[in-house]
């Protein structure tokens, strides 16, 4: 079960969506205890404008969504 204050959920991120990518940076490139700081910020910094994220589905599919953070904060 997503936690409904992480990044992921505040983003719009469904639950069994895994974030592959946040604005062109492979998660994989972030170190594991970093990641969850990493989305959160990448959020933070773009406030009322769009991010690009890359999910891989439960089914496997790997798709692009943009989600724009509130400006509102």
């Amino acid at each position: 079960t997503m936690n409904p204050q992480s990044p992921a959920a505040l983003a719009g991120i469904k639950g069994g969506e895994q974030v592959e990518a946040v604005a062109g940076k492979p998660l994989n490139q972030v170190p594991m205890e970093k990641r969850h700081e990493f989305v959160k910020n990448q959020i933070a910094a773009s406030p009322g404008k769009p991010v690009l994220f890359k999910l891989k589905l439960e089914n496997g599919q790997v798709i692009d969504k943009t989600i724009t953070p509130s400006a509102e904060g």
